[in-house]
């Protein structure tokens, strides 16, 4: 079973902007834009996630690596941002029209050479101090040559619906810890329209009824088939039904992903 470290319990600090300089292809500082009459720069980032649609430079287009996006989520006190591979986080602020990275974190999983080499380059741009321009759900960063244009996560990859879409699970959590699916063990969820749930949580069939309230999702009346379960399978069950059978979940969605959280126990699927 592979387990990845979660960037809130695992925090690495990385000399960023010095050794990694080469990788961000020259980036360098851009004259701000200027800021728009009684607004500040940078005003309405802090709350909401961004995906790449184009990167250029010089002009010319900038491809990442196939099947991967930047995407870069703000708060009040700063960002994490992805390219692929591992996560980053930093304390960021908007400055004058720029973006200002600091205090820079990764999680520490081995990544193909290629999506190494794409996590350093987004690292040293996001510490370059880039120009920010922000217009509703557009936003875009300039760096010397380099334009990454993003857009709000919501307008590319848009929630997918709780009900009516099937969920295979993908990794289950346990306290800091995010793991695989152990072996070859399969789990899947379908919270119906008219309340009632179907699961093959790893071994058994089961059915329930659900509603989702102020509290969170709240799962009732769970019955599973009786047939009897080892290895993988069983061992997947019971991590499945220990979070199905808590009194409260709280539920989070993310364009295709859902996960379930019941106190230090989770788990994390993908839509099918």
């Amino acid at each position: 079973m592979l387990t990845t470290p979660r960037l809130a319990a695992v925090i690495v600090f990385v000399a960023i902007v010095g050794s990694l300089e080469a990788c961000a292809g020259g980036a360098a500082p851009t004259p701000a834009p200027a800021a728009t009459p009684g607004a500040t720069p940078g005003d309405g980032l802090s709350g909401r996630a961004f995906l790449s649609v184009a990167i250029t430079d010089g002009g010319v287009d900038r491809p990442l690596v196939p099947g991967t996006r930047i995407r870069l989520d703000f708060t009040d006190a700063g960002l994490s941002a992805s390219a692929g591979c591992n996560t980053m986080g930093a304390r960021s602020h908007v400055d004058g029209g720029r973006l200002i990275v600091d205090q820079m974190s990764t999680t520490d999983t081995g990544c193909l050479a290629a999506l190494g080499g794409q996590d350093a380059w987004l690292a040293t741009f996001l510490t370059s101090g880039p120009a920010v321009a922000l217009a509703g759900n557009d936003l875009t960063l300039t760096a010397g040559s380099i334009v990454v244009h993003l857009q709000d996560r919501r307008v590319v990859q848009p929630d997918r619906p709780l009900a009516g879409t099937t969920w295979t699970l993908d990794s289950i959590i346990s306290g800091d810890v995010v793991s695989s699916v152990p072996g070859d063990a399969r789990a899947t969820i379908l919270l119906n329209a008219d309340g009632t749930l179907t699961v093959f949580p790893g071994c058994n069939q089961g059915g329930a009824t659900w509603s989702q309230g102020a509290d969170g999702l709240q799962v009732t009346d769970l019955v599973l088939t009786k047939k009897a379960c080892s290895g993988s399978g069983g061992q997947l069950e019971a991590a499945v039904v220990s979070v199905l059978r808590a009194a409260t979940i709280h539920l989070t969605i993310d364009a295709d992903s859902l996960t379930l959280q019941a106190g230090t126990s989770g788990l994390g699927f993908r839509a099918a």
